[in-house]
C-alpha cells in the first residue's frame, strides 16, 4: 500500500543564552512519485531531500542577528506508457532551490526599533530528456530555467505615548533566464499532407 515510499527526518537544537541554532533534516521517495492512476505504475520513481537551519545571536542588549539557510531538490521520473517503455524513454525532472536570509534588529531606544533584512532566493528547474534521443517519441525535449530573487527589507518603528510611527521599505530584483529545445524524433508526426501517389509528405 505504500508504492515503496520511504521518508525521514532529523532535527537538532542547541543554544545558550546568547546564541542558539535549530537543525532540521528531511528526505523521501517512492516508486510512485507524481502518483499516476495506473495500477502498476512504470518509470515514476522520485525522491526528494531538504535541509534548513536558524541561527541566533545575541551580540548586545540591544542587537540580535538571526541567519536562515533552506536548501531543497527534487528528482523525478517521467512516466510512460507500454509503447514508450519499449522504446526505452528515460525523461526525467530535477527541482533544486536554496533560500538565504540574514537579518539584524536593534534597540536604539526603549521607544525605537530598527531592523534590516537582506535575502536571496535561487530555483532551479530541469527537465532531461532521455540519453538516447531516438527513444523520446514523437519529439525529444530539454528545459532549463532558473529564477534568482535579491533584496532587502528596512523598517523602523517608534512609539510614543498612544502613537506609533513605523517607516520602511523593501527593494528586490528579479532575475530570470529559461533555455528550451525540441526536436522531433518522429517522422511521421508532422505528415498531414498526402503526395499525389498517396505517400505522407510534411506539411
Amino acid at each position: 500500500a505504500s508504492f515503496g515510499t520511504w521518508s525521514g527526518a532529523l532535527t537538532l537544537g542547541a543554544g545558550t543564552p546568547r546564541w542558539g541554532n535549530f537543525l532540521a533534516l528531511s528526505g523521501g521517495g517512492s516508486g510512485r512519485f507524481l502518483d499516476t492512476p495506473e495500477f502498476e505504475p512504470m518509470h515514476d520513481r522520485g525522491n526528494n531531500s531538504g535541509v534548513f537551519d536558524r541561527i541566533d545571536w545575541k551580540p548586545t542588549e540591544r542587537d540580535s542577528l538571526h541567519l536562515n539557510l533552506i536548501a531543497g531538490r527534487s528528482w523525478f521520473q517521467t512516466p510512460v506508457s507500454y509503447d514508450s517503455a519499449a522504446l526505452g524513454q528515460d525523461q526525467r525532472s530535477q527541482i533544486r532551490n536554496g533560500n538565504l536570509a540574514f537579518g539584524w534588529t536593534h534597540l536604539a531606544s526603549p521607544n525605537a526599533f530598527f531592523s534590516f533584512v537582506p535575502f536571496l532566493r535561487h530555483d532551479e528547474a530541469q527537465y532531461l530528456p532521455s540519453d538516447n534521443p531516438l527513444a523520446d517519441r514523437p519529439a525529444t525535449l530539454r528545459q532549463e530555467r532558473t529564477l534568482t530573487n535579491a533584496g532587502f527589507r528596512a523598517e523602523g518603528i517608534y512609539t510614543h505615548g498612544p502613537h506609533n510611527l513605523k517607516a520602511g521599505g523593501t527593494y528586490w530584483h528579479t532575475l530570470l533566464d529559461e533555455r528550451f529545445s525540441v526536436g522531433l524524433t518522429d517522422p511521421l508526426y508532422n505528415a498531414v499532407c498526402v503526395d499525389d501517389a498517396g505517400n505522407p509528405v510534411a506539411a
